[in-house]
C-alpha cells in the first residue's frame, strides 16, 4: 500500500474514532486497502464484525460498552435501515447494561424475513414495534427495549434496567408493571418482566448499586 493510501486510511480511521464508531469504507479502493492492511502480519487493525474496522490501539483503550457502541454505529452506517434491539438498543437509550452481556450486537427482523444469527450479530424476530431514534440510531421503542431486557437478562442485570427505567419514566413500580403487561401481554416473558418491576427502585444511583441490591434479594436479606 502506498504512502498516500496509508495516509487516507489513517485519516478515515481517525474520523471514525472521533465519531465513536468503527470505520465503514464506502469506496472500493478503501475496502481493498483495509483488507490488505488487516491481512498484514501483526496488523494494527481489527475487524470486530464483517465490514467495519478499527485500530487495535484505539480498541484496547475502550471499555466494553464503548466497544459495543462503536460496532453498533458502524453497523448502522454499513446497513442503513437496521434496527437494534435488546441490550444493543438499551445502550442507545442510555440504560445500564452489564459488560458481560455485550459480547454480540442484537438486531431485529420482522416475521418471515430470513436474517440468520451469527456469533457476533444476534437476530431477533420482533413483531409490531416501530423503529425509534435514540442517539441517532434506529432502535426498538423504549418500553419494548426495557421489556426485552427484563424478560431475558439474569435477575441482577434486569433489575439494573428496571431501576433506570423507573427513574427515567417517573412511573410507580405498579404502573410500570401494568404498562408492560398491557402493551406486551401476549409475549413470552411478560410475567417475569412484571415480577422484576416489583423490586425496582428509582433511587438507585448506578447499575452497580442495582446489581448489589439484587444479590442481597437473592440471598434473602430484608
Amino acid at each position: 500500500m502506498g504512502k498516500a493510501a496509508e495516509k487516507r486510511i489513517d485519516e478515515l480511521l481517525g474520523q471514525a474514532e472521533e465519531g465513536g464508531s468503527c470505520l465503514v469504507p464506502h469506496e472500493e479502493r478503501d475496502r481493498k486497502a483495509l483488507r490488505r492492511r488487516l491481512k498484514k502480519r501483526r496488523s494494527d487493525l481489527l475487524c470486530p464484525v464483517p465490514g467495519v474496522y478499527v485500530r487495535r490501539e484505539h480498541w484496547r483503550e475502550l471499555k466494553p460498552d464503548a466497544r459495543a457502541l462503536h460496532v453498533i454505529r458502524g453497523l448502522a452506517e454499513l446497513r442503513p435501515g437496521i434496527v437494534f434491539c435488546a441490550q444493543s438498543a438499551a445502550l442507545a437509550w442510555g440504560l445500564p447494561v452489564s459488560w458481560h452481556l455485550l459480547r454480540a450486537t442484537h438486531v431485529m427482523h420482522e416475521r418471515g424475513s430470513r436474517t440468520p444469527s451469527t456469533p457476533r450479530i444476534v437476530s431477533h424476530e420482533i413483531k409490531g414495534d416501530a423503529a425509534w431514534d435514540a442517539g441517532g440510531l434506529r432502535v426498538t421503542s423504549f418500553w419494548r427495549t426495557v421489556f426485552d431486557c427484563l424478560a431475558s437478562f439474569p435477575f441482577e442485570d434486569a433489575l439494573a434496567i428496571a431501576d433506570a427505567a423507573l427513574r427515567r419514566s417517573g412511573l410507580s413500580r405498579q404502573a410500570m408493571a401494568s404498562l408492560l403487561c398491557t402493551r406486551l401481554r401476549h409475549r413470552p416473558g411478560v410475567r417475569r418482566a412484571a415480577a422484576i418491576c416489583v423490586w425496582a427502585e428509582p433511587a438507585a444511583e448506578s447499575g452497580g448499586e442495582s446489581i448489589a441490591r439484587a444479590n442481597m434479594v437473592k440471598l434473602g436479606y430484608a
